[in-house]
């Protein structure tokens, strides 16, 4: 399989509101448990806040995964799209993983792997709706922003993140 190599393309139209580097002491942000605080992600764009689009990465993903959008956005001529993708808690996954896996961002918990099989994964429920209301919540801020009108924002996301 031959791998995707996307163009780059001009990405000052945004402008990121975090810089990503470890916290001070820490030798990378694995050590800090603030992690997802400090690793959300947010594009302003450079034009007027006319929309938002919220994006969900998928599990042992980050939002940087979602920046190759970024350029398409631009070229497709779309404008004023505030891009805000939170990051995942990090989490072991002790069943999905076998137990021996450094944390890694996952909006929740798998209490089976029924990886190839037609079955559904137990999940932990608790982080379920623990991240729902936290999404939530970034949504309803985002449409408080757009003046109340809900239709100005859309959320995605790929894989756990769906």
């Amino acid at each position: 399989d031959a791998a995707m190599v996307l163009p780059r393309r001009d990405r000052s139209r945004y402008v990121s509101r975090k810089k990503l580097k470890p916290p001070e002491g820490k030798t990378n942000h694995l050590d800090d448990d603030h992690y997802i605080q400090r690793h959300d992600l947010t594009l302003d764009p450079a034009e007027e806040h006319r929309c938002t689009l919220v994006l969900l990465h998928g599990l042992q993903c980050s939002p940087e995964d979602w920046l190759q959008l970024v350029p398409y956005l631009h070229d497709c001529g779309v404008k004023g799209v505030r891009l805000k993708v939170p990051c995942a808690p990090l989490r072991s996954n002790p069943q999905y993983w076998g137990g021996d896996r450094t944390p890694g961002p996952s909006w929740f918990d798998y209490h089976t792997d029924c990886s190839g099989k037609a079955e559904e994964d137990e999940v932990d429920e608790d982080h379920v709706a623990e991240q729902r209301e936290r999404v939530l919540g970034m949504i309803q801020r985002e449409v408080e922003l757009l003046g109340g009108d809900a239709r100005r924002v859309v959320l995605g996301g790929c894989s756990q993140g769906c």
